[in-house]
C-alpha cells in the first residue's frame, strides 16, 4: 500500500525536487534599496523562511524590463546582467539551507517612449509585434539572469493583474493578429526561449488566476484550457490563484482554498505538479486537497508572514491553525513582518 501523501512528504517530480509540499508564494516585501537590489534586511528575511521549514520559495516578483532607469518601487529587478551579481547571496543564503528557490518574474506595464520623449504606458492593443517580441525576450533574459544568480527556476507572473494576466484576459486583449487569436502563444514563446537557453534541470513555473473575478474577465473555463496547453508546451509546474487573492475573514476549516475549484478540475486533466494558494490555515484541510485531490503542492503568503517557522512548528507536533487573521495590514510597509509583532 502507498504511503499517504501529506504536507511533509517530500517532493519529487521532473525539475521539482522539495523536502515538503509546502512553497512560499511570491509575496511583495517592498524591502530593495531604490534600484531594486536586495537589502540586507531582505535577505535576512529569506534566511528566516529557508530555516523555518518551508520546502520551496518563491521569491517576490522582480521586473523584467525597466525604462530609463526609472526605478524606486522598491521591488527586485532582473533586467541587466550587473543584478544576476546583486541577487547571488539572497539566493545563496536560501540554498545553504538546502532549500530551493524560483525567482518570480513579472512586468508590470509595457511602456513607450510617447512624442514628447517621455515613457509612458502603452496598452497591448497598441504594442507592434516587434514590442511583444521585446516582452518575450526579456522574459526570457530575466531567466537566463536568474540562473546566473544561483536561482533553481524562475515563475512567470501571469496573474493578478499585471502584464501577461491582462495579456491572456478578454478584457484588455482585443488584437486581430496571431497574439490575440492565441493569447497564451506569447507565454508558450517565453517558455520555450527559456529551455532553450538554461540548463535541463531549471524549473519554469507559472502563477495563473483562475479566473479574474471580473465582467468579460478570464473565466475558469479559459484557465483550465489555458493550464492544459501549457501542460503538453513543457511547463514544470502551474501555480493557480486569482485576483482578490488576499481575502479577509479566513477561518480555518471553514473557508480556507478559496481557488481550489480549478485546481482540483486541472489535476484530473494533467499530470504537470499543480501548486495551490489561497487561504490555507490548517493541516488537516490542507492534507485533504493532497489526499482527496491529488493537489502536488500548497503555497503560502500570509501565514509565513505571521509565522516565518510556522512548517517547524507544524512538524514539530504543535499543529495549532496558523495564528495569521487575515487582516492584510501586512500590505502596509512593515520590513516584512506581521502587525502583531510590531
Amino acid at each position: 500500500m502507498l504511503e499517504e501523501i501529506n504536507i511533509f512528504t517530500p517532493i519529487e517530480k521532473k525539475r521539482f525536487h522539495a523536502k515538503n509540499r509546502l512553497v512560499r508564494s511570491a509575496t511583495g516585501e517592498f524591502m530593495t534599496d531604490q534600484n531594486g537590489c536586495p537589502t540586507e534586511d531582505l535577505i535576512r528575511l529569506y534566511e528566516n523562511l529557508a530555516k523555518g521549514g518551508v520546502g520551496t520559495i518563491i521569491t517576490g516578483a522582480a521586473q523584467v524590463l525597466s525604462y530609463e532607469d526609472k526605478f524606486g518601487n522598491l521591488n527586485l529587478r532582473i533586467d541587466r546582467d550587473e543584478w544576476a551579481e546583486y541577487l547571488k547571496p539572497l539566493a545563496e543564503v536560501v540554498k545553504s539551507y538546502h532549500v530551493p528557490i524560483w525567482l518570480q518574474i513579472m512586468l508590470d506595464d509595457f511602456e513607450r517612449k510617447n512624442s514628447g520623449g517621455e515613457y509612458e504606458p502603452c496598452s497591448i492593443d497598441k504594442m507592434n509585434e516587434e514590442e511583444i517580441r521585446q516582452v518575450i525576450q526579456a522574459h526570457i533574459q530575466g531567466a537566463v539572469y536568474a540562473e546566473k544568480a544561483g536561482f533553481d527556476g524562475v515563475q512567470l507572473h501571469a496573474a493578478h493583474g499585471f502584464f501577461l494576466s491582462r495579456f491572456l484576459s478578454p478584457n484588455y486583449n482585443h488584437r486581430q493578429d496571431r497574439y490575440g487569436e492565441n493569447p497564451l502563444l506569447i507565454i508558450k514563446e517565453m517558455l520555450w526561449g527559456i529551455r532553450k537557453m538554461v540548463s535541463e534541470e531549471f524549473h519554469v513555473s507559472i502563477k495563473i488566476n483562475c479566473q479574474d473575478f471580473e465582467k468579460g474577465g478570464l473565466t475558469e473555463e479559459e484557465c483550465v484550457k489555458y493550464c492544459c496547453e501549457l501542460s503538453r508546451a513543457g511547463i514544470d509546474s502551474i501555480e493557480i490563484s486569482g485576483n482578490e487573492t488576499s481575502r479577509k475573514g479566513i477561518v480555518p476549516g471553514v473557508n480556507e482554498a478559496y481557488f481550489k475549484n480549478v485546481a482540483i478540475e486541472l489535476k484530473k486533466l494533467i499530470d504537470t505538479p499543480v501548486i495551490l494558494v489561497g487561504g490555507h490555515r490548517s493541516i488537516s484541510e490542507m492534507n485533504k486537497l493532497l489526499q482527496s485531490y491529488n493537489i502536488d503542492a500548497l503555497s503560502l503568503s500570509r501565514p509565513l508572514i505571521s509565522e516565518p517557522n510556522l512548517p517547524n512548528r507544524w512538524q514539530n507536533g504543535d499543529t495549532r491553525p496558523s495564528r495569521c487573521i487575515s487582516c492584510n495590514r501586512c500590505y502596509i510597509p512593515s520590513n516584512g513582518k506581521c502587525f502583531m509583532d510590531l
